[in-house]
């Protein structure tokens, strides 16, 4: 048994060797090789575990933003979204200040599997 209290199988790896499934979780990289998605797999919802799926975002200099819950039943909805309380240090202010943005509000930080949100 592994952590998640599922049966062991085996790890599925892509050619730059970031894990993409074990029995609890499929994972997917962007090109940078941040993770961007987990989905339950077929495996632990057999194994009666709820489907569930993660999605990450980052900002341009490669920090996770954002981090969304979703179940099934709210596939448009996140159960969670999870953002940094500050978006940034006082190394980052004459920087944020330089390409014009001060504030938060993610408007303006740049998803690597979408493009400009």
């Amino acid at each position: 048994m592994n952590r998640s209290g599922l049966p062991f199988t085996s790890l599925g790896h892509d050619a730059n060797g970031n894990l993409t499934s074990d029995s609890r979780w499929n994972y997917v990289w962007n090109t940078v090789n941040q993770l961007i998605m987990m989905t339950s797999t077929s495996t632990a919802l057999g194994q009666g575990v709820s489907y569930q799926e993660l999605s990450f975002s980052y900002d341009w200099i490669g920090r996770r933003v954002r981090k969304q819950v979703f179940n099934r039943a709210s596939v448009l909805t996140p159960l969670k979204e999870l953002k940094p309380k500050n978006c940034g240090t006082e190394v980052m202010k004459p920087l944020r200040k330089k390409i014009g943005r001060e504030d938060c509000s993610g408007s303006g930080f740049v998803d690597l599997n979408i493009g400009t949100k």
